[in-house]
């Protein structure tokens, strides 16, 4: 063997030692990532189950205080005059015995009943979603999820500004007002008993400690969003509100970011960004809302109880006889001055009737069906169609989110420093092609992501009875007691989105960053504190506001993929953004991504 030969099987060892540790390795990684996605996936699933479960008891508590509105009327026959042989109605027959005080006196005591149980309605719509909240964290921390800090820092947030302690507390003073209170809420103080049963639920102890597994759904109040103004074209409020967007920057994702590559840019292409932040206030529960209201009737909501007939057999329930109130309900209510006497015209009548004072829980506009093309394309996967009374979306519906660091040997160094084994071996003769590959290799272990987002939905189901058919139960308006099951529904059927705390840092970044990044000409100019705390998406704006990465796209985008016969090019790279092979054996070409990344 000559000497420069000397040494060159010790370092094909070297490699197939470092090649074998490194396949362990990345099966550790693997198995660590598979095993926390079905850990995080088991563990949302009973979250959502739970959640939705108590939506299910709420609507169904709602909807028996309905029926005690309904049943109070027909408690005293003799008081309010819905006896089966009474010609009267709140003991009114004839016009002159409209002048007197009895009647105003009844229809008094008849409203005060009515906002008594309202009150009960708005507590459950309130309380009992947050019960669900408990069972949820409860159901995922006995599938082995342990606390999420973030969560636990979001709700704390929330809890500040529902509390005053925040500087934009200012945004639920309004609801907070004893007058907000007794004209919307019959008297309800939400706020106190509300604050003191999260502050519970961020304290309770379970798994791992305290706070948050998994963090409900929910319309927050004070979530921020963003909007330029004046107006851009394209709305690139759009593409940097979206957390999508940085993900496809981090990705090189160019199908996904064409419309933003081939934008116009100047010096500050992000225009004038503001935040907006929502100041809706659901009257309920913010977490796990069922989307029901407290209302008056209209003539078109009791015409649709009344027909369906559902009311009348639940009222048999109690024994009540439902025909005095359906044969003599008249809109026409007479009116009276200051003095009791009642006013005339040609839209009055005589006849006092009691149901207009009082007020019932209804479906809010969010329960409607599904699009015919969603339920289509779904029915295409299932084993049957979808039932008929189960054809309605949104309203309630509970989605849990968690979160889950695996440990991984190859994860993404702030540093800058990606490669491990094949620094250690680069530059040895005859190595570099074991070294590329290496390092290809490494970088794919390396961009896997460092945490592991599962999600599921679930919602309550239930159906009305007419006659020997049956309808969801939004189509009588008036919420009633039909909830009868609970189960796990397709994401893509009725998604309500992510709970914008859920995601506490991008929360952050949107409420304190956006606002810097509107008032700076440049990135550079943005406070460094900032900078620091918001690194990575800072350092993904950094690279989106790089000329060159952007032209690199587009070149990418614009590559010819085929050709006609004169030479012209009839398909390009991005005409193919949207194709991927078919499922039939068909040639719906292939999506590729860049080969070498920027």
């Amino acid at each position: 063997m000559r000497r420069h030969e000397r040494g060159q099987v010790l370092i094909l060892g070297i490699m197939a030692l470092i090649i074998l540790l490194l396949a362990i390795f990345s099966l550790f990684d693997v198995q660590n990532l598979i095993r926390g996605k079905v850990k995080s996936q088991s563990a949302v699933d009973a979250a959502a189950i739970a959640g939705a479960n108590w939506q299910r008891h709420t609507l169904n508590l709602v909807g028996e205080l309905n029926i005690v509105k309904a049943t109070t009327l027909l408690i005293d026959e003799s008081l309010f005059g819905t006896g089966g042989n009474s010609e009267t109605f709140m003991g009114v027959q004839h016009r002159d015995e409209l002048a007197g005080t009895d009647h105003i006196q009844r229809q008094k005591m008849l409203s005060q009943s009515s906002d008594l149980i309202s009150q009960m309605q708005y507590r459950a719509l309130f309380i009992c979603p947050l019960i669900g909240v408990g069972a949820a964290q409860t159901a995922a921390k006995n599938n082995g999820l342990n606390s999420y800090d973030n969560f636990g820092r979001a709700v704390s947030m929330q809890n500040s500004m529902l509390a005053g302690v925040d500087e934009r507390s200012n945004l639920y003073d309004y609801f907070k007002q004893d007058e907000y209170c007794s004209k919307f809420l019959y008297g309800f103080q939400w706020h106190v008993p509300y604050l003191n049963m999260l502050t519970t639920l961020l304290h309770q102890k379970g798994r791992s400690g305290l706070g948050f597994a998994v963090m409900p759904s929910g319309e927050m109040i004070g979530a921020p969003s963003l909007y330029t103004d004046p107006p851009s074209s394209p709305d690139f409020a759009k593409f940097l509100g979206s957390w999508s967007f940085y993900d496809a920057i981090r990705g090189d994702d160019f199908c996904y970011l064409k419309e933003f590559l081939l934008a116009n840019f100047s010096s500050k292409w992000w225009g004038n960004i503001k935040v907006k932040q929502n100041t809706n206030f659901t009257k309920e529960s913010e977490y796990l809302p069922v989307r029901v209201k407290i209302a008056e009737s209209s003539q078109t909501a009791y015409d649709l109880v009344k027909d369906y007939g559902v009311l009348e057999e639940l009222l048999k329930r109690s024994g009540k006889n439902w025909t005095p109130l359906g044969d003599r309900y008249d809109w026409k209510e007479p009116e009276f001055d200051d003095e009791g006497n009642v006013k005339s015209g040609d839209d009055l009548d005589t006849k006092l009737n009691p149901l207009p004072a009082i007020d019932w829980a209804f479906y809010k506009e969010e329960w409607i069906d599904y699009n015919k093309w969603v339920v289509a394309h779904w029915e295409r996967y299932l084993d049957g169609t979808f039932k008929p009374e189960s054809t309605y979306k949104s309203g309630a519906v509970a989605r849990m989110d968690a979160y889950f660091s695996p440990k991984l040997l190859f994860t993404s160094r702030n540093d800058g420093t990606r490669h491990q084994f094949s620094d250690a071996v680069s530059g040895y003769k005859g190595t570099q092609k074991y070294v590329d590959s290496l390092r290809t290799a490494e970088s794919i272990l390396q961009a896997s992501p460092p945490t592991i987002h599962a999600y599921a939905l679930a919602k309550p189901f239930g159906k009305l009875k007419i006659g020997k058919k049956f309808a969801p139960p939004h189509y009588s308006s008036m919420v009633l007691p039909v909830f009868s099951e609970t189960a796990l529904i397709p994401v893509a059927l009725e998604n309500p989105g992510m709970n914008p705390l859920a995601n506490y840092n991008w929360y952050l970044y949107l409420l304190n960053y956006m606002p810097e990044l509107g008032k700076a000409n440049s990135l550079d100019q943005i406070p460094q504190n900032l900078q620091s705390q918001f690194r990575t998406y800072h350092n993904l704006l950094k690279k989106a506001d790089n000329p060159s990465w952007r032209q690199f796209g587009i070149d990418w985008l614009e590559r010819p993929l085929a050709y006609d016969v004169d030479g012209n090019v009839t398909v390009r790279q991005k005409d193919r953004c949207n194709y991927w092979p078919s499922g039939d054996g068909g040639d719906c070409g292939v999506r590729n991504m860049p080969a070498t990344k920027f």
